[in-house]
């Protein structure tokens, strides 16, 4: 009988250590393509516009890369990213995406992010009046093969062009 209670007893540990295994594996990859932390790939994107880099960044991109929503009058694909990332550090020279969040799911990278910085040159057909703006965007990144499909991203600029002089917002 002791014998029999022995060989339950590690048959259960057994068990019991397959199923921590089993359990530690499934949490590891969950959430993520083959393994794959596209996470670390998506930090290099706000580390291209913080270094203002643009290969990084055209680097970190599929050759048919999508910026969504597209803006129909100036659409921006992976040839013309690098030249929206001149415009922006051209304007805001201490242009700064600060990381809050990031989360992954499956091929998809979310990050909610604070962009800052001080207006020194027109943007979108509005003076400088040497005001700086700090704002929330989330940006939701899809991967394929390490590389960036996808950005799909909203950016709080009725906040910005509030904190620049542009748009007061009456209480």
């Amino acid at each position: 009988m002791i014998q029999s209670l022995k060989k339950i007893s590690l048959a259960a540990l057994a068990f019991a250590g397959f199923m921590i295994a089993s359990c530690s594996e499934k949490k590891q990859h969950h959430g993520t393509t083959a393994g794959t932390d596209n996470t670390l790939l998506a930090k290099k994107w706000y580390q291209a516009f913080n270094t203002k880099d643009t290969v990084m960044l055209q680097s970190l991109l599929d050759e048919h890369w999508q910026d969504l929503p597209a803006d129909p009058k100036h659409p921006v694909g992976k040839k013309e990213v690098g030249t929206l990332l001149i415009h922006l550090t051209t304007v805001f020279p201490d242009f700064n995406c600060e990381i809050k969040d990031i989360l992954q799911d499956g091929n998809k990278v979310i990050v909610r992010s604070v962009l800052s910085g001080e207006q020194h040159f027109p943007f979108m057909g509005f003076p400088s009046k040497g005001k700086s703006m700090s704002i929330q965007a989330v940006d939701i990144h899809e991967f394929k093969n390490g590389k960036i499909t996808r950005t799909w991203h909203t950016e709080d600029w009725l906040t910005g062009l509030n904190q620049l002089g542009h748009m007061p917002i009456q209480p």
